[in-house]
């Protein structure tokens, strides 16, 4: 097995303190403010309508993520060569992509929240569209084109990693995305994650509607929530990247990098 450099060393323990996160003060505070209006928007826009929504988007986010841009920056032809260049240079191009998707779902929060429940309905598959984006362009910067039938339930099975707050329950789902080139494993993965997704992306749309201020909440938790996505995404393609190179074991469950102590949640 080659060694660590000290970069790749130093990235393990973040991925280490990453799964040991629990739920930050950000979201236990917007869990309380959204469910009285998370109930409201239920009726205007049912679960079932939500999960069709963010089933769109994953068409539509696939559609625009064009690999150009990665591979312009990363000066090569084609993705695979990002799988074997550096880990450094792959965490370069995800901090660019990772800047532009934070600046739409903030301008998406601001518009929709403005029109508050009136277009918090059209915000669930608009920032389902971002988030997908998002992790589609970031799963480029490491060298995976994610563009095979299974990768649709490992692309929403990270968007479903970045809503978990709880360390066991991350553990759990991340042991499954290792194995979801399995057909059956892969559709379980996929009708959880809708399912929970549909839940939580109809949360976050009824931040919008919070009488006043749904502008200011909705661009907040739209940045905030695409950044949990960017960090998951990330998190889990340099482990995917450090595994395929053979700098750390093949991982089966519990995964290669285990868990750190609990640590402080990020914002």
């Amino acid at each position: 097995m080659p060694p660590l450099t000290d970069y790749e060393a130093r990235i393990v323990h973040e991925i280490s303190a990453w799964k040991g996160e629990r739920l930050g003060l950000y979201g236990r505070v917007t869990n309380g403010i959204t469910r009285p209006f998370a109930w409201a928007l239920k009726r205007i826009v049912p679960e079932v309508a939500a999960r069709k929504a963010i089933e769109a988007a994953y068409a539509t986010s696939d559609w625009l993520a064009s690999p150009a841009e990665v591979l312009d920056k990363g000066g090569v032809k084609n993705l695979e060569e990002l799988r074997h260049k550096s880990l450094e240079l792959s965490d370069r191009l995800a901090d660019r992509i990772g800047l532009g998707s934070q600046t739409v779902a903030f301008v998406d929060g601001a518009v929709t929240g403005a029109g508050g429940f009136m277009l918090a309905a059209a915000d669930v598959g608009a920032l389902a569209v971002v988030a997908l984006r998002a992790i589609h362009r970031l799963g480029h910067c490491y060298g995976y084109p994610l563009d095979q039938p299974q990768d649709r339930a490992y692309v929403l099975g990270i968007l479903m990693v970045a809503g978990i707050r709880s360390p066991v329950e991350r553990l759990e789902l991340l042991g499954k995305l290792e194995k979801v080139e399995n057909w059956v494993l892969a559709e379980t993965v996929e009708a959880l994650a809708l399912e929970s997704l549909s839940k939580q992306f109809l949360k976050l749309a009824s931040l919008e509607a919070v009488p006043g201020v749904g502008a200011i909440f909705g661009s907040a938790a739209n940045v905030v929530f695409v950044r949990h996505v960017l960090n998951a995404a990330r998190r889990i393609f340099q482990e995917r990247w450090l595994r395929e190179n053979g700098k750390i074991d093949e991982p089966i469950l519990p995964p290669a990098i285990p868990p750190a102590a609990t640590t402080p949640a990020s914002p």
